[in-house]
């Protein structure tokens, strides 16, 4: 029996309307088989027409009907060979009395192959198994992205489905083999006796489709996070993390389970990468330099490093500017949102190393003053209580910081030397506490001390 491929073309209501025919008055079965251009076409009545029987229909309907008839006969005829160029389409389960003839004829099946309206499965009674090596499946760096043994589950169903469509009938069996090293893919086929010249042929069929499942990926699943695996994978405290959350800082979840929020691997790392510190350029101006030296440095550097990894000099400022790429952004992190160039300003020459700005320069007191402003709104934007009181010092969260030391602060945030601002509220906290036991142990030693004079 040959594999009997069927689809549909919509007619009457379902046609005019545009929607899916939902009775067998609203459309035509066309029956083929893939690789030829034989196809026969039955409505509800019966067989309407055959490929070989097109110019006997459009003749009659021309004699019976208008052209607008005709017209939409030579649509559905147009729509009929379209429908044969299909491989690999829905296999035909059923097919009318005048249809099992036709098929019959051409040769596309014998008697024994229906069961009344039904067609017998093709591969009724054959057994095919499809062995691989559950490790063969994963390339190298896969095993971190995606949660393997879910990601064979679904290989293995989705390639059982694939085999079951293009061998109807058959008893389809995907082992995957746990804990074997090496390539391991072998095909076992099991035909009738009818059936046993065209093992070779299904067997080379299964690799093929196996192959294709396997090369499509869209049988992974990607490996899921709970807070506190995403808390551990981006190196911080769970709790500081939920905070983040709250805030809205983090990706939003793949999925709200019972047990809590789960983000994919992907999302994950996309969030770590985010708070890597990027590369960051300076310029400054190297003074008391030969006359003839280029004084304006562009050096390269990691956010987080300290010495410059490239550094080239220009004769003018502008020059300078003009050779940073346009990924970075002249500005000065913690100042400006988009900041990527440190500072720009005038340093003292320290062998071949530029200096940070002088205090005393009024680009360095601009930058203070801004630094401080940029502090206070971070703090009341973190969700932070800020007092600022005519004294000059800052009270943060009922903490008091001197305005000396809030101006150091200020600082080290402009710098980036504190990730986040919660850390630098842990780190007044830290201050505040051991201020307090230096207080305590204070009073201790003058307590002792007046109790030894007594």
């Amino acid at each position: 029996m040959k594999r009997i491929m069927t689809g549909s073309i919509a007619i009457g209501d379902a046609k005019r309307e545009g929607r899916q025919p939902s009775h067998d008055g609203e459309y035509l079965s066309v029956y083929y088989v893939p690789g030829g251009r034989d196809y026969i076409v039955e409505s509800n009545a019966g067989v309407a027409w055959t490929s070989e029987g097109e110019d006997d229909a459009l003749g009659e309907c021309a004699m019976n009907e208008g052209e607008a008839v005709v017209r939409e006969l030579e649509e559905q005829i147009a729509e009929a060979r379209a429908i044969t160029t299909v491989a690999h389409g829905e296999l035909a389960r059923t097919m009318g009395a005048e249809a099992r003839s036709a098929a019959i004829a051409w040769g596309w099946a014998t008697e024994e192959d229906f069961d009344g309206d039904h067609i017998i499965p093709p591969y009724r009674g054959w057994t095919i198994t499809y062995t691989q090596a559950e490790l063969d499946l994963f390339g190298e760096g896969d095993t971190e992205s995606i949660d393997t043994r879910a990601s064979a589950h679904r290989y293995r169903e989705l390639l059982e489905e694939a085999l079951e469509a293009e061998f109807p009938g058959a008893k389809v069996e995907v082992r995957l083999a746990e804990n074997t090293t090496g390539p391991l893919r072998a095909v076992s086929v099991a035909a009738p006796e009818d059936g046993i010249e065209e093992e070779p042929e299904v067997e080379a069929t299964v690799s093929q489709i196996a192959e294709r499942v396997w090369g499509d990926h869209n049988w992974y699943v990607d490996r899921l996070y709970g807070l506190t695996e995403f808390a551990e994978a981006a190196g911080l405290d769970v709790r500081k993390l939920s905070v983040y959350r709250g805030r809205g800082q983090l990706p939003r979840p793949q999925q709200e389970l019972a047990s809590g929020p789960v983000w994919t691997w992907h999302q994950v790392q996309e969030y770590i990468a985010s708070r890597r510190s990027p590369e960051i350029v300076v310029i400054s101006e190297v003074l008391g330099q030969d006359p003839d030296a280029k004084p304006f440095v562009v050096a390269y550097h990691e956010r987080d490093g300290m010495t410059a990894h490239a550094s080239h000099s220009f004769g003018t400022l502008e020059e300078a500017k003009a050779s940073v790429p346009e990924r970075f952004v002249l500005g000065k992190p913690g100042l400006d949102a988009d900041a990527d160039v440190l500072f720009v300003g005038r340093v003292a020459k320290r062998g071949n190393t530029p200096s940070g700005p002088r205090p005393g320069d009024s680009a360095y007191d601009r930058d203070f003053a801004q630094a401080t402003a940029v502090l206070l709104g971070a703090l009341r934007e973190g969700g932070y209580e800020v007092e600022t009181p005519v004294t000059g010092s800052v009270i943060i969260g009922g903490i008091e910081v001197t305005s000396d030391k809030f101006d150091a602060l200020a600082m080290q945030w402009a710098r980036r030397e504190f990730e986040e601002i919660d850390d630098l509220v842990e780190h007044i906290q830290q201050m505040e506490a051991k201020k307090a036991e230096r207080a305590e142990a204070d009073r201790i030693e003058a307590a002792r001390d007046e109790e030894e004079d007594a």
